[in-house]
C-alpha cells in the first residue's frame, strides 16, 4: 500500500518539475501575453466593471489567464482530454496519468485568495475529505489512469500590468488522504456547509507543504516568477519562514 502511495507522489513530483520547467522556458512570453489586455484596456474596462458584482472586485485576468496557459499547454502536451468534469486544462500522458491543471487568479488586495491558500472546486481535485468535502474527480479513472492535479496561481493588481507572482502547486491525489489528512484544507468561498470547494493550504503552520513520502521532502509549491519589491511576495516569504522556493524575478 505504502509503495503505491510513494509511486503516486513520485509521479506528482515528476510532473511538477516538468510543468515548472516548461513554464520557465516561456515565462517572458507568458508574462507579456498575460498583460496583453492592458494595451486595449479602454475598449473593455467600462463593460467589465459594469458587469462585476456590486461591492466586489473581480480579477480582470481570470478568463484571459486561462487562454494564455491553454496556448502554452497546447504546445507541450499532446493529448488533451475532453472530459466535462475537470480542471481548465486536462491532458493524458503517455505514462498513464491524467493531468489536471487549473488556472487561478487573485488580486493582491484579497489576501484570503492567495495568502498561503488557493480555492479549489469539486471539479478540480480528487482529494475528498470526509464530512467536509466530496471531490468530483476520481483518484483513478476507469481506464486505469491516475489523477494528478496542479494549480497555477497568478497574483496581480486590479486593472494593471503589475503581476506580483506566479505560483505552481500540486494538490495531493485523494489516495494520500491518510498522509496529509484535513490539515491542508479549510473552508472555501462557498462555506463549509455547502461543501462545493475548499481552500487548499500550501503553507501549513508556517511550513511549506512538501511531498511527505519522498526522499528530501521537496516542496509541493514554488514561486515560478515574482516581482522585485512586491509586498505580496514579502508576505508569502514571511508566512513560509522563507522556505518558499523562488525560481526567478521579473
Amino acid at each position: 500500500m505504502l509503495g503505491n502511495l510513494v509511486k503516486i507522489e513520485e509521479a506528482e513530483f515528476r510532473y511538477f518539475i516538468t510543468i515548472k520547467t516548461l513554464i520557465l522556458n516561456r515565462i517572458g512570453e507568458i508574462l507579456n501575453l498575460l498583460n496583453s489586455r492592458i494595451a486595449i484596456i479602454n475598449d473593455w474596462k467600462s463593460a467589465f466593471v459594469r458587469t462585476a458584482r456590486k461591492g466586489y472586485k473581480q480579477s480582470d485576468l481570470n478568463i484571459g489567464a486561462e487562454r494564455v496557459f491553454h496556448n502554452w499547454a497546447s504546445a507541450v502536451f499532446k493529448f488533451p482530454n475532453s472530459t466535462p468534469i475537470g480542471a481548465d486544462l486536462v491532458f493524458d500522458s503517455e505514462e498513464g496519468f491524467r493531468v489536471h491543471i487549473d488556472i487561478k487568479t487573485a488580486l493582491d488586495e484579497n489576501p484570503a485568495d492567495w495568502q498561503g491558500v488557493v480555492n479549489i472546486g469539486k471539479n478540480q481535485t480528487s482529494y475528498t475529505i470526509p464530512s467536509m468535502f466530496n471531490a468530483d474527480l476520481p483518484t483513478r479513472y476507469s481506464d486505469g489512469r491516475i489523477t494528478l492535479t496542479y494549480i497555477i496561481l497568478v497574483i496581480h493588481k486590479h486593472l494593471s500590468d503589475r503581476i506580483d507572482a506566479v505560483l505552481l502547486t500540486c494538490v495531493p491525489n485523494g489516495e494520500l488522504l491518510g498522509v496529509y489528512g484535513s490539515k491542508i484544507s479549510r473552508a472555501g468561498k462557498g462555506g463549509k456547509e455547502k461543501g462545493k470547494d475548499f481552500r487548499f493550504k500550501y503553507i501549513v503552520d508556517g511550513d511549506v507543504l512538501r511531498f511527505k513520502l519522498l526522499t528530501g521532502n521537496p516542496p509541493r509549491v514554488e514561486i515560478i516568477t515574482a516581482l522585485k519589491g512586491s509586498v505580496v511576495v514579502k508576505r508569502l516569504l514571511s508566512l513560509s519562514n522563507n522556505q518558499l522556493r523562488m525560481n526567478r524575478w521579473h
